[in-house]
């Protein structure tokens, strides 16, 4: 039921799968830890990582705990498991037949093809994505401080997955520039972390630019050029240097045979200079740098500004950019690896690598990478362990080891917290389920969503989806669930209390004495909401189609930060997929018309409740209320939004509330962009992640407006002519999604 299920194994499941952890199928041989490969009993290849007791169990405890609690997204690797005994513990990864960037670049049979040109550069813009998520979409954001090409792992269709998560580090536990420990390997550390000690995000954008120059090269970071027997050379001098000299074709690796695009690798050279200069705040984020890769936005500007400083100023030395570091940061620190740390431990070697399907040695290495939201797959094994019906506890508890927020509660915690579930604390009834407010016994306001006691196939898939879908994504625009308890009568899901309720309730439940939104608020709310979508489409594997995009679906923080609630009617959906086709679910007035009509769903029929829900954002209305006002001019709702734009009537669009602080060209923009998700045709709506470039930077959105203009207005399409028929009006002020047909 679970196909991103974590499994907590056994030790004898493991000794099983190893053949007791045989020195064979050793893959690396660490310090601190071995990583073997195994075999489970359904055939499925892994690795096991064990880490062993050492002196510093306590700092390994943290990074363990690290590992586990990693987010889900499509560019990083996976947690498969884990199994945890009073004297060792293990994490366990899918094995990875195609090894990882530096296996490929560099030990290779020569049986086996390079990578390609094209394949270099999606691992480029893969790997980015992954580390723009870790930066600009986890809360806390989390700093991976080991970026490098043995780190970016490649799975059977040499899709890049960042991995390696040993040293990671949270936002939380540091200050936005934290002077810390030194950790890493030497030729892929920023100067400022070498020399001072000062971590931040620009860390990782530092390794990055490196990685890159492995990826075009297919060198190491220092290397031996053969001649100079006792002195390596550092390859971002190397590169500044044949750069300067034109001669560009001595850096693309050999291996290549000439097989690529001039002007491209001069763009992946460029980025990668930007990414490694000496000051972190002349590095771009990598948001940025993803937005580089895909469109080269910014590339031309920032280059000009690389060339005129870097270059001309020549701010890194040809020789040596270590002249930088300070001589005690290699002094008797065991995490840093390479030249001249000669008692240090290899902690991350490169992996063998034999791909192939005959591949009998490894494929991962260099420690583990943790791609996995196991905090939020408890309950997802809590439930699969109830209908096998196991009855004994399925999380063993070790001292030290604490997973996550995450939270099994007792269903007297809940009785407790909820006055036993009284009336007078709901705060919504869904189809299938009552959320109530509660008070935990520290305290904190917690929201619990129980099912229903008449329980029905569709009140259990509903839940099982909820579980399943929450546990394979994580980004701060998105609800994250606090904890859960099941017996053999009760579900329950307890997530934090939003204490500003819904944007549905914000805008049309609001108490006289609290101020309505203001317009800046909701711009806020139209750019969150979109971030969460686009993450769910573009950066979830498989991607995940919430199929209930409404106002009355996003809550509110107490920033008023847009979150995305209720995964019920959320669909996994393959991300090599453009659509399925399935029964019909969601409410009235926000389905898409293909999906209604035809039961074919994709990411754009998200795209279309989206643009419904940002004119609800503009207006202050519902759906519905839109279709009266409609009807009461014979035309249908979003047939009157354009005629009022082209009136140039903007004021009858806009929320009374609002008393006309806003600005009118926003709020234009605003009405553009609902308009352009809305169109009746899914092929012509933008994807998420045009719309987030669409709201934080206005890109696309005149040529996408013109476009609509000579398509939309001239032909007249009904988007929602299959209401032709007439609207029917719920008499709730919330209307619950329901299933609107059976599968077709």
């Amino acid at each position: 039921a679970y196909p991103h299920e974590h499994k907590i194994f056994s030790l004898q499941e493991l000794q099983d799968a190893t053949d007791f952890f045989s020195n064979n199928n050793v893959l690396v041989d660490l310090f601190d830890s071995k990583l073997y490969k195994g075999r489970l009993q359904d055939g499925s290849l892994v690795v096991v990582h064990m880490d062993c007791p050492t002196a510093d169990w306590s700092r390994r405890t943290r990074q363990f705990q690290t590992q586990v609690e990693m987010p889900v997204h499509r560019n990083l690797v996976r947690l498969h498991g884990f199994c945890i005994t009073p004297t060792k513990r293990f994490l366990v990864y899918p094995y990875m037949s195609n090894g990882s960037v530096a296996s490929c670049l560099r030990e290779r049979p020569p049986s086996q093809a390079p990578l390609d040109w094209q394949t270099r550069l999606r691992i480029a813009l893969g790997s980015a994505r992954g580390l723009s998520y870790l930066h600009d979409h986890c809360d806390p954001k989390i700093i991976h401080r080991d970026i490098r090409a043995v780190n970016i792992f490649l799975n059977e269709d040499f899709e890049a997955l960042v991995g390696n998560f040993c040293l990671a580090k949270l936002e939380d536990d540091m200050d936005t520039d934290d002077r810390t420990a030194v950790r890493g390997v030497v030729g892929h550390i920023a100067p400022e972390y070498l020399s001072a000690g000062i971590l931040s995000e620009k860390t990782d954008v530092y390794g990055y630019g490196i990685m890159l120059l492995e990826l075009i090269t297919g060198k190491r970071a220092l290397y031996h050029d053969g001649r100079a027997r006792d002195e390596d050379i550092f390859l971002l001098d190397w590169v500044k240097r044949l750069l300067k000299e034109k001669k560009l074709k001595m850096l693309v690796d050999p291996d290549l045979r000439n097989n690529y695009i001039h002007v491209e690798v001069k763009s992946l050279i460029k980025v990668a200079l930007i990414c490694t200069q000496v000051s972190p705040v002349k590095r771009p984020k990598m948001v940025e740098v993803v937005r580089m890769l895909e469109g080269g936005d910014g590339l031309a500007q920032r280059w000009e500004v690389w060339w005129k400083i870097e270059v001309v100023r020549q701010e890194v030395p040809l020789t040596s950019s270590f002249s930088l570091s300070a001589p005690n940061s290699f002094a008797n620190n065991t995490s840093l690896c390479g030249l001249g740390t000669p008692s240090a431990p290899p902690l991350h070697p490169p992996p063998p690598y034999n791909p192939g399907r005959s591949s009998r040695t490894g494929a991962i290495s260099g420690g583990v990478a943790a791609g996995a939201a196991l905090l939020f797959n408890i309950p997802a094994i809590g439930f699969a362990w109830w209908r096998r019906r196991k009855p004994q506890e399925y999380f063993p508890v070790v001292p030290g080891v604490h997973l996550g927020q995450l939270k099994r509660f007792s269903l007297r915690e809940l009785q407790v917290a909820t006055k036993t579930f009284n009336n007078k604390n709901i705060l919504g009834t869904g189809g299938f389920s009552k959320v109530y407010k509660g008070r935990l016994a520290d305290g904190s306001l917690v929201a619990v969503k129980r099912l229903k006691e008449q329980r029905t196939p569709g009140g259990e898939l509903q839940f099982q989806t909820e579980v399943e879908m929450i546990s394979m994504a994580l980004h701060r625009n998105l609800l994250r669930l606090r904890g859960f308890c099941m017996t053999p009568t009760e579900r329950l899901l307890v997530y934090p209390y939003m204490a500003n309720g819904s944007v549905a309730s914000r805008l049309r439940e609001r108490p006289p004495s609290e101020p309505p939104l203001d317009w800046q608020t909701r711009r806020r709310i139209a750019a969150g909401s979109a971030r969460g979508l686009s993450y769910l489409h573009d950066h979830c594997n498989p991607k995940i189609i919430h199929r209930d995009v409404k106002a009355a679906n996003i809550l509110l923080d107490e920033d008023f930060e847009a979150v995305f609630g209720d995964f019920g009617l959320a669909k996994p959906m393959d991300y090599k997929d453009t659509h399925v086709t399935t029964a019909v679910h969601g409410t009235i007035g926000h389905i898409a018309p293909e999906y209604l009509s035809t039961g074919i769903l994709s990411e754009k029929t998200d795209v279309f409740g989206y643009g419904i829900m940002l004119l609800e954002l503009i207006t202050g209305k519902r759906a519905f209320d839109l279709a009266l006002l409609a009807r009461g001019e014979g035309v249908m709702p979003l047939d009157w939004v354009k005629r009022l734009i082209k009136e140039e009537k903007l004021e009858k669009l806009i929320d009374p509330d609002l008393q006309n602080k806003y600005i009118d060209a926003e709020v234009e923009s605003l009405i553009q962009v609902a308009l352009l998700c809305t169109q009746g045709s899914p092929l012509e709506r933008p994807k998420m992640a045009a719309v987030v470039r669409m709201l934080d930077e206005g890109d696309g959105l005149a040529e996408r407006w013109k476009e609509w203009q000579k398509i939309e207005i001239v032909q007249q399409d009904v988007e929602l002519g299959l209401y032709q028929n007439g609207w029917t009006v719920d008499s709730t002020e919330n209307l619950h999604a329901v299933e609107l047909s059976g599968p077709r």
